[in-house]
């Protein structure tokens, strides 16, 4: 039998974070009837909730896109703080995908390539 080889702690974070995303937007179309909350935290959380099943089943590419929705999402929030300055829900969703992408990273430094890709021998 295969070894999984996945990180435990982050996987429980990934998952943790697919449910926030999914709770953010149904308050948002709860309190505000936003349909584009409604839909985007829907969609969002349904690809972090398969990208973690895919990490979970040692998948290659399920880190790397984590990694792309966690970065998408913190420039979104960023961009909603930037315009606002209200610190809940944009400010709290940046700083969170900023950790999400932080803890990524320093929880699989040994899968990230050591030195950039364009060095030929």
């Amino acid at each position: 039998m295969k070894d999984n080889l996945c990180d435990r702690p982050l996987l429980v974070l990934f998952l943790s974070y697919g449910a926030l995303i999914l709770t953010g937007g149904l308050i948002g179309y709860i309190l505000k009837n936003s349909m584009p909350s409604l839909i985007s935290g829907t969609l969002f959380s349904f690809f972090i909730f398969a990208l973690s099943l895919f990490y979970w089943k040692n998948r290659p590419v399920a880190l790397k896109g984590l990694v792309v929705i966690a970065s998408f999402l913190f420039l979104f929030f960023c961009y909603r703080y930037s315009h606002s300055f209200q610190f809940f829900p944009a400010g709290m969703m940046a700083i969170l995908s900023l950790f999400m992408l932080v803890m990524t990273y320093f929880r699989n430094k040994t899968r990230w390539p050591s030195k950039p890709l364009n060095q030929t021998k």
